[in-house]
């Protein structure tokens, strides 16, 4: 029966022995064999063995799920049913995967798994790049760190979403200060919310008169805030850091465009349009 090469398939693309879908379904080895040799599962077990593989049971029996306009709201199912923000974190990269793979405008097989690789630096085949008149998209493909870039064009172009050059070069030259972006990234790093300036000096070996120049460039991007707090010894100004996640990301896609791609996991670039 299709019930049960449909149940192999799904089983196979999930990993797992029969003896484990057994465990998880709560059945016994033999019957998981019997099914995927043309038995069937028992109707109880229906809506088990669909949610196990997050499909529906109709998809379970073959049929073509057709039912798009609930689908967001499935996916919101799928991913808030997950125990903890690791797994759900885990389940939406998955989802993810599956989009890249299906925004490509070249054949790519859509059982393919992310890279078994743990080392981000590795440049074989753990990476994916799309360039269509649509947009772009980016990504580390790796099972335990996978990270996407995913941009739809605006009308006028990415150019649009641009500071203009004058104040990106300004950016850029107070990031080429590397005291300066250390302590940035220091304060990223740093699980301490509030700072003093002798605790900044002493854990970045600076000078207060250096240190104050670069808390007031930070205070100035608003990626900073001073606030006054009473002690015994008198009045002190406290610093409390503004994380910046966007930060987090240009750093990862600069490092990114620092590496020499070796070969790439999926390379499709079918963009007519230019860049900007």
């Amino acid at each position: 029966m299709v019930i049960g090469e449909n149940i192999k398939r799904l089983r196979q693309e999930k990993n797992l022995t029969q003896k484990e879908l057994a465990k998880m379904i709560g059945v016994s080895v033999q019957a998981v064999s019997k099914w995927e040799c043309g038995g069937s599962p028992d109707i109880l077990l229906l809506p088990r063995i669909a949610d196990l593989f997050e499909i529906s049971i109709d998809q379970l029996f073959g049929r073509e799920c057709t039912d798009h306009e609930h689908l967001d709201k499935r996916i919101f199912q799928v991913i808030s049913a997950q125990q903890g923000q690791e797994e759900r974190m885990k389940r939406a990269f998955q989802m993810l995967w599956t989009i890249c793979k299906s925004l490509c405008e070249v054949a790519v097989d859509p059982a393919l798994p992310f890279s078994e690789s743990d080392d981000p630096f590795d440049l074989n085949c753990t990476r994916i790049e799309v360039a269509l008149d649509t947009g772009f998209l980016y990504g580390l493909i790796q099972e335990n760190q996978p990270w996407f870039f995913m941009m739809k064009d605006p009308p006028e172009g990415a150019r649009t979403l641009l500071c203009d050059s004058q104040q990106l070069a300004a950016f850029y030259k107070i990031l080429s200060d590397q005291a300066f972006l250390d302590l940035i990234i220091y304060f990223h790093k740093n699980r301490v919310n509030l700072l003093s300036l002798e605790y900044i000096c002493r854990e970045n070996q600076l000078s207060q008169e250096r240190a104050l120049k670069y808390i007031q460039q930070l205070m100035d991007m608003d990626w900073l805030e001073a606030e006054q707090v009473e002690l015994s010894t008198g009045t002190t100004t406290i610093y409390r850091p503004r994380l910046a996640t966007a930060f987090v990301a240009f750093l990862v896609l600069s490092s990114e465009c620092l590496n020499k791609i070796n070969f790439w996991c999926i390379s499709n670039l079918e963009r007519k349009r230019s860049h900007l």
